[in-house]
């Protein structure tokens, strides 16, 4: 992108000349606005060097895309705002949601609160201090939360070579104006 941008300004700098040589090379210049569009449009201004790392495509290109980083980003703060909903509903102050690897999203009570458990939290693990539990919301939430990193990348992968498909049917475009700048270069 940062490439094409250039050609016109190459242009303009060497409109001035008037060699026969350096006219026909100008002319042969292709500004290629519409690659230079399409890859502004779908990529970051700065995007990571390796697609896999993600955060490559631009807010707005996919609506998919947005609301996968919406989930992702956001699931920390979704946490939040489901423990402090259940401490209302339970009345379990102390009541915990947390995560590990092996057992996903759970909610922690005290072995002092076993009383106040809901019917419809699901006994998960017996643990030294207390229980852990699971409900539908949260297996949900975990599902949503932990799938989405994954799909979004491969979303954004898909995107990224849709675009890369679509610049590479340009090649022989971007070749001729490519060499009518090297030889403009060395003149």
């Amino acid at each position: 992108k940062q490439s094409i941008a250039t050609i016109p300004l190459i242009r303009e700098l060497l409109k001035e000349l008037q060699a026969p040589l350096i006219s026909s090379l100008l002319g042969k210049l292709d500004d290629l606005e519409d690659v230079r569009d399409a890859i502004m449009a779908t990529l970051v201004d700065e995007p990571p060097a390796l697609v896999r790392d993600g955060g490559s495509i631009r807010t707005g290109v996919d609506t998919e895309i947005d609301e996968l980083r919406s989930i992702s980003q956001n699931a920390k703060h979704r946490i939040a705002e489901m423990e402090s909903a259940e401490r209302t509903r339970t009345g379990i102050a102390s009541l915990k949601i947390r995560y590990n690897r092996v057992f996903g999203y759970y909610i922690e009570v005290s072995k002092s609160n076993l009383h106040a458990v809901p019917d419809d939290y699901h006994r998960k693990q017996t643990i030294a201090s207390g229980e852990r539990f699971i409900t539908e919301a949260l297996k949900e939430h975990e599902q949503k939360a932990l799938g989405a990193d994954e799909r979004l990348l491969e979303r954004e992968q898909l995107l990224f070579d849709q675009l890369r498909q679509q610049v590479s049917t340009e090649a022989t475009r971007m070749q001729a104006s490519a060499g009518s700048l090297a030889s403009l270069d060395v003149l």
